[in-house]
């Protein structure tokens, strides 16, 4: 009898906090603000709306990453910033004028672009990666759909 008592109350627990969840959801949609991870290039401001990242990689001329942010000093003289929004617009950018998706991976891999993995650090662009932006673009338009 407790065992099935305890039951009982787990599902109430479960289906209740499964329609605050959904509720939460609907109240930042209804805000136009973004829900899980920010995507890539983004993040968060104060009040939850996305802005763009000040996050990016220094490109050396060795042909490696040095991850950075806006406005910190170069480690070499001749590095190049690349920022992760910049990396953004780049791709859509190409993606826009007719490029396949491992072509622009290939543009950009010369031009020294680099994506950030889960774990914050610099990778090599994969075709993936530019499917994941190119799929997101409605998102860095600002736009909350859903």
């Amino acid at each position: 009898f407790m065992a099935q008592i305890a039951a009982i109350f787990d599902e109430y627990y479960a289906v209740d906090i499964s329609q605050r969840r959904k509720a939460n959801i609907a109240y930042k949609k209804a805000q136009n603000k973004t829900i899980g991870i920010p995507p890539f290039g983004t993040k968060r401001d104060s009040e939850g709306y996305l802005i763009p990242s000040d996050e990016g990689v220094w490109f050396i001329a060795d042909g490696t990453w040095q991850a950075g942010k806006v406005g910190e000093e170069p480690p070499t003289p001749n590095s190049v910033w690349r920022g992760y929004f910049d990396c953004v617009h780049r791709i859509l950018n190409l993606y826009i004028i007719g490029n396949a998706s491992a072509r622009i991976c290939i543009i950009m891999r010369e031009e020294g672009w680099a994506f950030r993995s889960r774990s914050g650090l610099p990778s090599i662009l994969e075709k993936d990666d530019i499917r994941r932006v190119t799929k997101a673009w409605i998102e860095y338009g600002g736009i909350v759909i859903g």
